[in-house]
């Protein structure tokens, strides 16, 4: 009704509305028409008092008043259309006042709709409120009837029991104690047994749940001494040993089961005897100018430190690899002879090599980073480590998993002197970065080392101090690689003590 209504109004108005314009222009234009008359009328009058005219003049004179007349009787019709057009203006303004009540009437109503549309709501989250209240007590109700419905089973199971018995039960198969027995008495002698079974069974399932808590605490104990063996050997990994490593941390791994995990002196044996004659020779003639004194004796607090557990179960995780046995005074080669040995596309070194173990892309390819810079990396064969390796230019690398021979370099002794170690054949991959705890936990030294190095390699124009308390508060972190340890090669290694001897041999000629 009120769209009906509303829409009567607004056609009247509008049909006001132009009748209002159309009358207007009207007027203007009778205004005129009277301005012209009265000119004339004026003009007329003028000659009337000068005198009587020619009778042409006076025809036309006529002529005149009889059109003034006419524009008078105009003039009075005009004025008829002035009250009509007040009139339509009155109209109009009543009908704008009433548009304003309508209008006024109409956001009121959206008012009190939006305020019932709330309510609506409210009510509506109340009873959902109610609804979930009433289920859950209709849920409760349930089990509750549903634990009284079990206990009433177990009543007339218990009933039904006695009942049979007592009606099994004859005088001819009874025990002369039983045939005195009242069915009472027998009733409360199963009952007596029920409970002791019932007793018997509560024990019972004490005693299963103390045996799964101590079972439990033998686990956590076994993970416990399984991490502490892991820090040791990590704390024992970077010192020089008196004999060489034959494993890696990998044997203590507990679900190191079945026969293809287990590693005998045999197959060692066996990796052993895949060297070559002229290899062997080659690693027991090759005797380099090495002091004794260049050879570092690494001490454990020097290097101490705990890998994160996470790191251990990373290493933990990785396959058993076995390890042929290495001299460590033969085993040290200075960066110099590196570069010479392996530079170039390892020209001086391929002659040395046997001519089925000529793999370019493998041998030319090493890693050689330093103990004091990289303090997780593998110091001796067989281990597995981590490089802070992935600034500047070499933040993408490694995003595959590529084969590297990997040269440690260990701390400088009395000569000033580094000497390499080489460890065998590693895959590397990137990792996870550091977290800040684990950033927080190496040594001040490697720490400052890692600063100058972000400094310089990913061209940070801030100060050092600005550097480490990013990495502090973890705006930077520090890229990582896994090193797995894949294999030892000997040929190469006996390749490079051969080269070593040539080498030694031409500097004293």
């Amino acid at each position: 009704m009120d769209e009906v209504f509303w829409s009567n109004v607004l056609k009247r108005w509008s049909d006001a509305s132009e009748n209002v314009i159309i009358l207007k222009k009207e007027l203007v234009k009778v205004h005129e028409e009277r301005e012209l008359y009265r000119g004339l009328v004026d003009s007329l009058r003028k000659i009337d008092v000068r005198g009587s005219r020619q009778s042409t003049e006076g025809e036309s004179l006529l002529h005149s008043h009889t059109r003034i007349n006419s524009l008078l009787d105009n003039e009075r019709d005009g004025s008829t259309v002035t009250d009509e057009l007040q009139d339509a203006e009155v109209g109009l303004n009543k009908a704008k006042e009433e548009y304003r009540r309508l209008q006024q009437g109409l956001a009121s109503s959206i008012e009190e709709i939006k305020a019932l549309k709330l309510e609506n709501d409210r009510l509506a989250i109340e009873r959902g409120q109610q609804i979930s209240e009433l289920q859950a007590e209709l849920a409760d109700t349930k089990n509750i009837c549903r634990r009284q419905g079990e206990e009433l089973q177990k009543r007339e199971a218990t009933e039904k029991t006695a009942a049979n018995f007592e009606g099994s039960s004859k005088p001819a198969f009874a025990s002369p104690s039983q045939k005195g027995k009242t069915p009472e008495k027998e009733f409360e002698d199963l009952k007596r047994t029920l409970e002791a079974t019932q007793m018997e069974n509560h024990n019972l399932r004490e005693e299963l749940a103390t045996t799964r808590d101590k079972l439990q605490k033998a686990e956590d104990s076994s993970k416990a001494l399984l991490s502490s063996i892991i820090k040791l050997q990590t704390i024992t990994r970077h010192s020089t040993p008196t004999a060489p490593l034959s494993w890696s941390i990998n044997p203590l791994r507990p679900n190191s089961r079945g026969s293809s995990r287990k590693l005998s002196f045999s197959s060692i044996g066996q990796s052993k005897n895949s060297i070559s004659i002229e290899h062997r020779r080659a690693l027991q003639d090759a005797t380099p100018h090495i002091n004794d004194n260049t050879i570092v004796r690494e001490s454990i607090s020097q290097f101490h430190f705990v890998l994160p557990l996470e790191r251990q179960k990373i290493l933990v995780e990785l396959p058993l690899v076995p390890v042929p046995e290495v001299d460590t005074k033969q085993n040290a080669f200075d960066r110099d002879f590196l570069k010479a040995a392996l530079s170039d596309g390892m020209q001086s070194l391929i002659k040395y090599l046997p001519k089925d173990r000529i793999d370019k892309t493998i041998v030319s390819s090493y890693l050689c980073p330093t103990l004091n810079h990289h303090p997780w990396c593998p110091s001796s064969p067989g281990q597995h480590g981590f490089l802070f390796v992935g600034l500047g230019k070499e933040r993408n690398s490694y995003k595959s998993p590529v084969i590297r021979n990997l040269f440690v370099g260990l701390p400088k002794g009395p000569t000033m002197t580094r000497m390499f170690r080489y460890l065998g054949r590693y895959k590397v991959s990137r990792v996870e970065p550091l977290a800040v705890e684990e950033w927080l936990s190496l040594s001040t030294d490697v720490k400052s080392t890692y600063v100058k190095l972000t400094k310089d390699k990913a061209k940070d124009t801030r100060t050092p101090e600005d550097i480490l308390q990013a990495y502090d508060k973890g705006d930077l972190v520090v890229p990582c690689v896994l090193l797995q340890y894949m294999g030892f090669d000997d040929p190469f290694h006996a390749g490079l003590l051969s080269y070593m001897k040539a080498a030694n041999n031409l500097n004293k000629d």
